[in-house]
């Protein structure tokens, strides 16, 4: 996460990574603030964290949820296995004030930990109905008039698909790596073997 002016000039780091995280994300600043929350990124799990702008201090609050919002009732909102939660919240200590309730069960959320919904000043929630998206995914070719033909490849959780300039390999993120699948032979290779999170692949 980064900060800049509102007038402007180069954007300055915010938040420093911690050994073994890959990223920040979803910030929202508490009404005062003094502090914002943040989802963490890291291998194979997402946790919502506090930064103090006062201090620097940084605090983990929840272990296992991921897109976090704080309702002016004062609550900690979050989503958690497509469940959206809640938990008490001490804006004052900046810290949990009790235990967590589930407070809608189905929102949709993808593999990425981007959840649907928010919730207004005035404590109003929205969001999308769902379940967490599924991770099992089938490549599939799709004609100019959106006719779908399913490609043998096996279903997985792909991402970020992208095909060669030859036509005859797709370049995919699997597991946070890059493969690519031949379509002619109907094999899946890892390409990367380095670096926790490999994605957005590209052909030049």
């Amino acid at each position: 996460l980064h900060h800049v002016p509102d007038s402007g000039g180069t954007p300055q780091p915010l938040i420093a990574l911690q050994p073994g995280e890959t990223g920040h994300g979803w910030p929202e600043f508490l009404p005062d603030a003094r502090a914002v929350l943040f989802a963490s990124f890291r291998a194979g799990a997402l946790r919502v964290a506090l930064h103090s702008m006062e201090t620097g201090e940084r605090r983990d609050l929840v272990p296992d949820g991921t897109y976090p919002r704080y309702a002016p009732s004062g609550h900690l909102l979050y989503a958690q296995q497509g469940n959206l939660m809640a938990v008490p919240f001490d804006v004052e200590r900046l810290e949990v004030a009790g235990a967590p309730v589930a407070v809608v069960e189905g929102v949709q959320t993808d593999p990425s930990g981007s959840a649907y919904y928010d919730v207004s000043e005035t404590g109003t929630l929205v969001y999308v109905a769902g379940v967490a998206e599924a991770t099992q995914r089938r490549l599939v070719w799709v004609s100019r008039a959106g006719t779908e033909q399913p490609l043998a490849a096996p279903a997985l959780a792909y991402g970020y698909p992208r095909i060669s300039p030859d036509g005859q390999r797709v370049a995919v993120e699997l597991d946070n790596q890059i493969w690519l699948y031949d379509l002619a032979r109907d094999t899946l290779t890892r390409l990367t073997f380095e670096g926790t999170v490999n994605q957005s692949p590209g052909w030049t």
